[in-house]
């Protein structure tokens, strides 16, 4: 047994450290469990931009997603939502699939703040190519639908066309699709789903749902192949040049169609935003039985359910804390009005963790009252950051930060390093800075990383995003409806 779980970890560690050198690397252990490599997209070119450009993209997008985010939407349909998806410049990340009978490969942002799979797409022969409006003339990687023989239109009376129509009755949409009275009344109609628009916060994309057969690459050799499944072929998008594998709370997520193994939930582990120039660094995303650990301490928080926004994890929160000090949270954060507003989701899609204004002043003041470094404004203006301080480089000497922690329901509790909550404008270990207090060497700015979301009570008031959850094993135990989360070292190999 114990040489058996030896092979098991080196076939793991194997199959991490190779994941993004050709093709996507999964693992299959335990009857089907799979482990696939999602990749840090990063904030555009990193090596164009400075330190002050990869903080203010960064946040411009946090906040613009954000409140696309939490958009009121009334008179949309349910599966025409405002996403401000990471388009430009911003911090996300990828993942490969392989769709079609002979597979063909797309890099699609994972994103569990949306629940609908999609992939830029020609449907037929006379139009074999995708169209991207504002997309400055990008060579796109199009999945060819009429180029796989099992590729076929989902039927006018499945669940997933009614989810992406969002209609309780099927026989509505059979009636868009022109069946006819018979076959709605009397016989399931197989006539093609209908188109649908899907609507982002800064892009759109209009596409026909078709079924076809998923495959993912096993480190013991060979494919796991899913038959029927489901997502979007879009033929035309603005603004929209890359898929998404939409994680969300539906049917139409990709967790959800992976059988058992999806069902029972899923869970990544982000590895540390210093790593983002390296290419052979990658973070686990974990489904099946394995993404649930059965050993270690979990911090389990249950899943809100809210009416209005069925497909957000929202997370019951009950405090913050800083230097171990609570702060009084607002009652908007802390449950849902009778609309179904306020609360706090979680977003991989989300870069920095946005707060209601009246708690982040309340987190700026204490930092202010806590943190006994000098300030730079300088940093502060040209950043458009509230807080940034000045770190000390002597030798022998580490900065001291007050913890961070975010209190759940549950009494379940994240502690963020500092590197969660605060952005290293330059590395310690490069000083060439001058204090302007002191006038010895400097080598670090720090700025805080969790923003302002406003006052409005629109949706959800609160995200927690991607940055915050580095080097945490975050864990969707989506058959017990609970998220958990376990402070880890994400960082695997990078041979």
């Amino acid at each position: 047994m114990g040489s058996y779980c030896l092979v098991q970890s080196l076939l793991l560690w194997f199959c991490l450290s190779q994941i993004w050198r050709e093709s996507a690397c999964v693992l299959e252990e335990n009857g089907g469990d799979l482990v696939v490599g999602l990749k840090h997209r990063g904030f555009g070119n990193m090596k164009v931009m400075n330190s002050f450009e990869l903080l203010r993209v960064s946040s411009e997008r946090s906040s613009s997603r954000f409140h696309f985010l939490r958009r009121n939407r009334h008179g949309h349909k349910k599966h025409s939502m405002d996403f401000s998806l990471p388009l430009r410049a911003g911090s996300d990340y990828i993942m490969p699939l392989m769709l079609g009978t002979s597979p063909q490969r797309l890099e699609v942002f994972m994103d569990t703040g949306s629940d609908l799979v999609w992939v830029p797409c020609s449907a037929n022969s006379s139009k074999p190519s995708f169209e991207c409006i504002l997309c400055e003339d990008l060579d796109i990687p199009t999945f060819s639908a009429f180029q796989s023989n099992s590729s076929r239109p989902a039927v006018c009376s499945s669940d997933s066309c009614s989810a992406i129509h969002n209609s309780d009755n099927p026989r509505d949409i059979c009636t868009m699709a022109g069946c006819s009275f018979e076959n709605i009344d009397m016989d399931p109609c197989q006539a093609p789903c209908p188109a649908f628009y899907y609507a982002y916060g800064d892009g759109s994309l209009r596409g026909e749902l078709i079924r076809d057969r998923l495959s993912v690459h096993l480190a013991k050799g060979g494919a796991k192949k899913i038959t029927n499944f489901t997502f979007g072929c879009a033929g035309i998008s603005l603004s929209e040049p890359i898929g998404v594998a939409g994680f969300g709370r539906g049917v139409l997520a990709f967790h959800d169609q992976l059988g058992e193994v999806g069902n029972k939930g899923f869970s990544y582990c982000l590895v540390s935003h210093r790593f983002d120039d390296n290419l052979h660094v990658s973070s686990p995303l974990l489904f099946g039985k394995s993404a649930i650990p059965k050993h270690g301490k979990v911090h389990y928080t249950p899943m809100m359910n809210n009416f209005k926004y069925p497909y957000f994890y929202y997370l019951g929160i009950e405090g913050i804390s800083i230097g171990g000090q609570k702060l009084e949270l607002p009652p908007s954060l802390t449950k849902f009005d009778k609309e179904g507003n306020g609360g706090l989701i979680i977003d991989s899609g989300t870069t920095f963790t946005m707060l209601p204004a009246s708690l982040h002043r309340k987190v700026l003041d204490k930092l202010k009252s806590t943190v006994q470094y000098t300030r730079s404004v300088e940093y502060e203006t040209a950043s458009g950051m509230d807080l940034c301080y000045e770190l000390p480089t002597a030798e022998g000497s580490s900065p001291v930060l007050p913890t961070f922690s975010l209190h759940f329901k549950n009494n379940a509790t994240i502690t963020l390093p500092a590197e969660n909550y605060m952005f290293m404008m330059s590395d310690p270990s490069d000083a060439t800075r001058t204090s302007s207090s002191t006038g010895t060497a400097s080598a670090a700015v720090a700025c805080l990383i969790i923003l302002s979301s406003g006052d409005e009570v629109h949706g959800p008031v609160a995200v927690l995003g991607n940055y915050q959850q580095q080097n945490l094993h975050v864990v969707y135990d989506v058959e017990k409806e609970r998220v958990g989360f376990q402070p880890k070292i994400c960082t695997p190999s990078t041979k």
